[in-house]
This record gives C-alpha cells, sequence and structure tokens, in this order.
C-alpha cells in the first residue's frame, strides 16, 4: 500500500502555469508557480476538474465525504457537516479504519469554533489531534485586504502558512521513521489558507507580477443576459474599509475600479506563488525523506475564485471561475513523464480515488435516493479516476458534471438553488426556489431563472442563449 500526501489550497482557482490553455483564457498566462508545475509534470494535471459548491465549507464537507451537497445538507459556512449526518465517514478515517496513520494540520475541515463542535472532526478522523498554532506566533491578518510582508512587519513572527508548512515537514520526517521501521502507512493532509482572503504573502512574490503586466477580465460586468440572481454581491470584499469610498456604485454592470481590480489581481498571484514555494518545501521533504516512490501525492484548491470578473471579486456563484479548480494527482511508477487530461472530473471523485490507488477495499457507490444514501456510513456519490489513470484516452468516462450554490430569494430561508450541469462544450444552470426549512426543500416547478453557455464560442460566459430558439432542443436535453 502506498502512503498519502494530500495538499488543499483555499480559495484557488487553477492559476498553474501548466493549466494555462485555450480552453480556460481567463487565467493569467504569466503565472511563476515552477513547484506545482513540476508536480504536474510528474503526475496527471485534470484541467476540467470541478468543485461540488464554490464555498469552504459546502465544498469541503462534500469532497471529504464524497457526497454532493444535497446529501450533505450543507449549503453554508455555519453547519458542520455531523451536525446533519454524524455517521459519515471522511476520507481520512477511511484511511485511519485501514491502519493508517492519519494526521492533518493547517485547514482541511472548515472550522468555524464556538459552537461546541469538533470541528477538526480530531476523534474520528485523525490518529491524533490536528496541529495547531497559537495565534501570538504568528504575524496578525488584520488590515487592508491584500498586504506584502517585509521583515520589520513580521516582529520575528511567521505567517499562518509557514507555520503550517514547517509542521508538515516534521510530520513528514516522523512518519518517515515508522514506515521504514515498521511499514506504517501515514495519511498525512496539509491545509494551506492561501490564497485566501486577506491577501497576506511575503513581499518578495510580488516581483513576478510587475504591475503593468498583470492581466485584467476581458468580461468586468455582468452580461445583460445574465439573470439577477446569479449575481453576487461580494459581501467579503464589500466590507473593506480601505475600499468603503468605492464600492457605493458596485453593482453588476458598474465594476470595481479597474486600479483595485489589478492591485487584487497581482496579490492573488502573489499569494499563489506563496503557495507554490510551500509546496515546493513540502514535496522536497519527502524526497530528501526517500519517500517520493512510495507515496501518492494529491493537490487541489476547494474551488474557484473571482478577480474581477462578471464584476465579482469572490466566490459564491454559479460561474466558471468559481467552481473549476486545480487538481493534480502523482503516483510513482504510473503518472511519470506527466499527463494533462480534459476529461471531466470532479471533487466528489476524489475519496474513492485514493482509496482504490491505495488497494484500500473499494467504496461502495450510495443509493440513487438521498435519504437512503444519507443512512449509509460508507459510500461515494463520485466515480474513481483510476480507469483514468490506466487509459487517459478512454472514452468510457462521465461526460458530466454537477455543483450548485444558492442565492437569496426573499426572506432569510428561503433561496434559489443554481443546480448547474457542466458537459464538455455547455455549462447549464437551473435557479430553483428552494427553502433549507422544508423536507422537501426543492420546487422544480418554481424556475427562478435559467442560464445557459456555449464554452465553445463564449468561455468567459458572456452570453446566456437559454432563450435563444435554435437551442431549445438542447435546452430540453440538458
Amino acid at each position: 500500500r502506498p502512503n498519502v500526501l494530500f495538499i488543499m489550497a483555499d480559495d484557488m482557482r487553477p492559476e498553474i502555469k501548466a493549466q494555462v490553455h485555450d480552453k480556460s483564457p481567463w487565467l493569467e498566462p504569466n503565472m511563476h508557480t515552477p513547484h506545482l508545475d513540476k508536480l504536474a509534470g510528474d503526475g496527471v494535471l485534470f484541467r476540467r476538474a470541478y468543485c461540488q459548491f464554490s464555498w469552504c465549507n459546502p465544498s469541503r464537507a462534500s469532497l471529504l465525504t464524497s457526497r454532493r451537497p444535497d446529501t450533505t445538507m450543507v449549503h453554508n459556512n455555519s453547519v458542520f457537516f455531523r451536525m446533519r449526518n454524524p455517521d459519515f465517514t471522511t476520507l481520512p478515517q477511511y484511511f485511519k479504519k485501514n491502519g493508517y496513520t492519519t494526521l492533518g494540520m493547517g485547514k482541511i475541515f472548515h472550522i468555524m469554533g464556538g459552537n461546541g463542535n469538533d470541528d477538526h472532526d480530531n476523534r474520528r478522523s485523525w490518529s491524533q489531534p490536528m496541529f495547531y498554532v497559537e495565534k501570538n506566533e504568528l504575524v496578525p491578518e488584520v488590515g487592508p485586504e491584500w498586504q506584502a510582508i517585509g521583515t520589520k512587519q513580521r516582529h520575528g513572527r511567521m505567517l499562518l502558512d509557514e507555520a503550517v508548512t514547517i509542521n508538515a515537514k516534521r510530520t513528514l520526517r516522523k512518519v518517515a521513521a515508522d514506515w521504514k521501521k515498521n511499514e506504517k502507512n501515514f495519511f498525512v493532509a496539509v491545509g494551506l489558507k492561501k490564497p485566501h482572503l486577506k491577501f497576506i504573502f511575503p513581499e518578495e512574490y510580488m516581483e513576478y507580477y510587475p504591475l503593468d503586466d498583470v492581466g485584467m477580465p476581458v468580461n468586468p460586468t455582468a452580461s445583460n443576459s445574465t439573470p439577477d440572481i446569479a449575481w453576487f454581491r461580494s459581501n467579503e470584499m464589500r466590507g473593506s474599509p480601505e475600499y468603503a469610498n468605492f464600492t457605493e456604485n458596485w453593482s453588476r454592470n458598474n465594476s470595481l475600479a479597474d486600479w483595485i481590480v489589478r492591485d487584487l489581481r497581482r496579490a492573488y498571484f502573489s499569494c499563489i506563488s506563496y503557495i507554490d514555494n510551500l509546496v515546493g518545501q513540502i514535496l522536497g521533504e519527502l524526497h530528501d525523506l526517500g519517500l517520493a516512490n512510495d507515496t501518492i501525492v494529491s493537490f487541489i484548491g476547494d474551488h474557484g475564485f473571482h478577480l474581477g470578473e462578471h464584476s465579482i471579486v469572490g466566490k459564491n456563484t454559479a460561474f466558471e471561475v468559481a467552481n473549476n479548480s486545480p487538481m493534480i494527482i502523482r503516483i510513482p511508477g504510473v503518472t511519470d513523464g506527466g499527463h494533462i487530461s480534459d476529461k471531466l472530473v470532479e471533487f466528489v471523485d476524489l475519496f474513492p480515488t485514493l482509496a482504490e490507488l491505495s488497494n484500500l477495499p473499494n467504496v461502495p457507490y450510495c443509493p440513487s435516493k438521498k435519504k437512503e444514501s444519507m443512512g449509509v456510513s460508507l459510500c461515494t456519490e463520485g466515480t474513481s479516476l483510476v480507469p483514468l489513470f490506466r487509459d487517459m484516452n478512454t472514452t468510457q468516462w462521465k461526460d458530466r458534471v454537477f455543483f450548485q450554490y444558492p442565492h437569496y430569494k426573499g426572506h432569510a430561508q428561503h433561496f434559489c438553488m443554481g443546480y448547474s450541469m457542466r458537459t464538455e462544450q455547455y455549462r447549464y444552470t437551473e435557479w430553483v426556489s428552494y427553502d433549507y426549512a422544508l423536507k422537501e426543500p426543492v420546487d422544480w416547478n418554481d424556475v427562478c431563472a435559467v442560464e445557459l453557455y456555449d464554452h465553445h464560442v463564449d468561455p468567459h460566459e458572456t452570453n446566456n442563449i437559454a432563450f435563444d430558439p435554435p437551442l431549445r432542443d438542447i435546452r430540453k436535453d440538458l
């Protein structure tokens, strides 16, 4: 059985230089990500990977249990998944049950705090309580929305992800000794907080992104054909004191000032290069310890992010940029030399994939009915990616993936849920009435809005063609 190193970044869209291609022209072409590029060069880079929900807690609850959001019933950042489904088996928990030492650090599960829950899932998922660093040891994340941190600002303290990386290397040294002496397998999970807002990073990473060279979105406002329910007010950014005088008129048709967007994009890209360096340090430690040939490496971001596209800065939408996310898997002896896949994959696929690759008992498929799935401790609503590792060109693969996001419609519990399906060519979304408090929350007969975008001609999603007469049959099929 191989070991597993599982690394997850927060709010990271697939801004990896190796990822740049004509099907995602919204990506920055001049990224500095040498370590992630190297990982992709030794693994499989899935360029068409999608989260199930473009918000931290729902996405993580989904991918770590391999259940879709309507099964986890986690649709916001205030409900820990065990409050709804206490007996679900998580990805690290499954490895623990099968004899692995499971150790976690940083942000793996979404941490809400103060609600009496074991938000880290220490008791069930981990062999030891997750690593915790005292806040007084860290550079405080207060003040402006982006900050390039120099030596004088540190006062001898570390940034959070630096502390997590130091612990990751220390943990790998610990499990390496146990592996070499006792052949004790490990599953080590490392959660890096950036590039989540606030965009705080060591100042040297700005050098890779001269301000005048930073690309700007070609779709800075929402198109007239996009329904209002699909737009999001960018709540994280809207409350920023330093931009208070510039956000009053911010709307779907009136974007943030170019200088603000350019600054934020530069800072976000700098954060990614910072994260890339930390990933490089962790992978370097794995190599130096002689573990690389015995360890599967999985890297993902939990969802995508708008950087001014559609007049949005943040996540929380059904748009492509909020849901297309990075995914790289390296399997020693299998993916050597690197491969690029444009097959449609989704985050619920990851759990059964890592289990099968590690020669654990295969994770069974969940019952097709949601209520029955909720009553099963261990099952998957995804598909193992192992057939793709056997044959990258196979035609026997899924031709659609799914994600969703709710936006308010009236009072606090009443939403329109944007159920979305992505095929190779189209993204189709039906916004339907959804009341979280009801036993049967979805009313498919109460349609709030519909979106359809043809990515062959409109990869920036600027023209909603859902009501074009020639597309009537295609929309019906979708």
